[in-house]
């Protein structure tokens, strides 16, 4: 989901001709990203615990780890 949006923020960034309104996108999500998603993720540890751990060793936040340890 958060890719997504990340993908959405620069296509806008790209697409839109007002040099602030596009780039802001951009930062937006940042801050979003950066103040949501580890509390999200501390919910979720809170919710699933050990099971949740062991998904975040093999699953990357944004992308898929293609390697696994």
């Amino acid at each position: 989901m958060y890719l997504s949006f990340y993908m959405w923020a620069i296509g806008q960034a790209l697409l839109i001709d007002n040099w602030l309104a596009g780039p802001f996108g951009i930062v937006a999500f940042a801050a979003i990203y950066l103040f949501r998603v580890d509390r999200e993720e501390q919910q979720l540890v809170e919710v699933f615990g050990d099971e949740y751990v062991k998904y975040q060793e093999v699953t990357g936040r944004l992308l898929p780890k293609l390697i696994k340890r």
